[in-house]
């Protein structure tokens, strides 16, 4: 044993020192949360409200491309940060973000002007790919705020960025693209001393694949429903909101938005919802809040879906301010929920986070793409809108009642603990905080546990390694077993046992 981490000694001084670096790094000020956030989200609805159009006049199929870039960017971040985070280089990612930002309204101005469509799109895809990866330091610089003020922070940002999105539309087209080039600048630059820390642990660290294997409870596997969620709820917002085209005023559409946004941010600010020292998150109506928020958005989006059927002249406006207010709030509820899970265990933040938004993006425009495509060939009239919203309406139900049957976004997001990391030996009755203990006494209170709960003689030897803190690498090569093999044992090892995390397996060894 004493060789294992003789071998493996630069690669855990190094990690540390990452680690240490991360935890000494300066925590941002809520005021700065708030404003980076804020001046990353007005960016979208600039960009639906003075971009997109623009990009109509040239070539509209840029808009589809510009937000698929965007969502292989963050998912493409995530799958590298969950299997190989050396291989993230995030200080060269941040500069080439950087650049990005400079150089895509250089290409875009001109692609605009000249319109010309290989340059839009080259332009398009630059500006995308700068901006997803805003949006990854973005949510891990508010990953480090106080986790009861994360819900709080959230709302507050998309209510300020609403509400100049419902005063840009007024404003000149160029006064848009000025915010709308400089707002992910801006976030960048705020986040960026609070984001590059983390990053730099993240990219030492073990892999969450990894490290998840011998704990599970420390990383959402990435087919979790939480993801699968976001990704269909966006399919459905995209698939409506371009299917049911119509003259409905934008600023309208903005206006119901940001009330349904305010209603929550006074709702989140409430005194009497935040205690001194509260970490829970603030519920709503009694319920548990992220459950609660999820069911509103679905209520809202059928409300919006069934308003498109009514054969009214002002039903088709006030169908797409619902849906567009449902998307905002899902945006919310999507953004609290990540930074929230990323908080829970900051090493696991960057695959988490990239994750989530990259599914919400690819459910964006995978939607967008089908509705345009269903759109120009059923045509909007009232029989198309009428049978596709109905059975938008059913799906809906369907999923609600089937696919999330006993899934609790609240169990999911609070069930994620941190690391627990691994010790020595001789120190390992001290991990996790418990009090340190000779290596025979675990050993007796191993056999004892294990006899008790009827583990198998295998399953034995990887809980007596789990109990001394070891990790999935050192449980292979000592036991000759493939990961895959080492992932099987765990996962039967904490159903026998009924523990969810390694903390509350070392507390019932202890």
């Amino acid at each position: 044993m004493a060789g294992h981490h003789e071998v493996l000694g630069g690669a855990d001084v190094e990690a540390g020192s990452a680690r240490a670096s991360a935890a000494r790094a300066p925590h941002p000020s809520f005021t700065a949360c708030v404003a980076m956030l804020a001046l990353l989200e007005v960016s979208t609805p600039l960009l639906n409200l003075v971009v997109f159009p623009l990009y109509d006049q040239t070539f509209s199929a840029a808009r589809d491309i510009s937000v698929l870039a965007m969502a292989a960017l963050l998912m493409g971040v995530a799958l590298v940060a969950t299997a190989a985070p050396r291989l993230l280089m995030t200080k060269r990612m941040s500069q080439m973000s950087l650049g990005c930002l400079v150089a895509g309204p250089l290409l875009l101005l001109p692609a605009l002007a000249w319109r010309v469509p290989v340059l839009l799109v080259v332009a398009s895809i630059v500006l995308a790919v700068g901006r997803g990866w805003v949006t990854v330091a973005v949510g891990t610089a508010i990953s480090r705020l106080p986790r009861r003020d994360i819900a709080l922070c959230v709302t507050g940002a998309f209510a300020a960025a609403y509400t100049v999105a419902a005063i840009a539309w007024r404003l000149p087209a160029a006064v848009g693209l000025t915010a709308f080039f400089i707002g992910p600048l801006a976030a960048l630059t705020i986040a960026r001393p609070t984001a590059r820390a983390a990053f730099e642990a993240t990219e030492h660290d073990e892999a969450p694949r990894d490290f998840s294997v011998t704990q599970p409870a420390t990383f959402l596997p990435l087919t979790s429903r939480l993801f699968v969620s976001m990704l269909v709820f966006k399919l459905v917002f995209g698939y409506a909101l371009r299917f049911d085209v119509n003259d409905a005023n934008p600023v309208a559409d903005w206006l119901v938005a940001l009330a349904a946004v305010v209603a929550v941010l006074v709702r989140a600010a409430w005194p009497a919802s935040r205690r001194a020292g509260d970490e829970q998150p603030v519920r709503v109506l009694g319920q548990r809040p992220w459950d609660a928020f999820v069911s509103m958005v679905v209520l809202i989006v059928t409300a919006g879906l069934l308003c498109s059927m009514l054969p009214l002249p002002a039903a088709p406006g006030v169908s797409t301010s619902l849906l567009t207010a449902g998307s905002v709030l899902f945006e919310l509820v999507s953004w609290t929920a990540l930074v929230t899970l990323a908080s829970r265990n900051p090493r696991a933040a960057v695959a988490s986070f990239s994750w989530g938004r990259g599914a919400a993006c690819l459910g964006s425009v995978a939607g967008a793409f089908c509705g345009a495509r269903a759109g120009a060939l059923f045509g909007v009239d009232q029989v198309s809108v009428i049978l596709v919203s109905a059975g938008f309406v059913l799906a809906l139900m369907v999923y609600a009642l089937f696919c999330l049957r006993g899934f609790s976004f609240d169990e999911t997001i609070g069930g994620v603990v941190p690391v627990v990391e691994e010790a020595p030996l001789e120190d390992a009755g001290a991990a996790g905080g418990l009090p340190a203990v000779p290596p025979t006494s675990i050993d007796e209170r191993c056999a004892a546990v294990a006899e008790a709960h009827g583990l198998t003689p295998r399953e034995r030897e990887v809980f007596l390694m789990l109990a001394h803190g070891r990790n999935r690498e050192y449980i292979e090569g000592h036991l000759s077993i493939s990961r895959n093999t080492v992932k099987a044992h765990v996962k039967h090892i904490y159903a026998k046992l009924d523990v969810h995390s390694h903390q509350e397996l070392l507390d019932l060894v202890e």
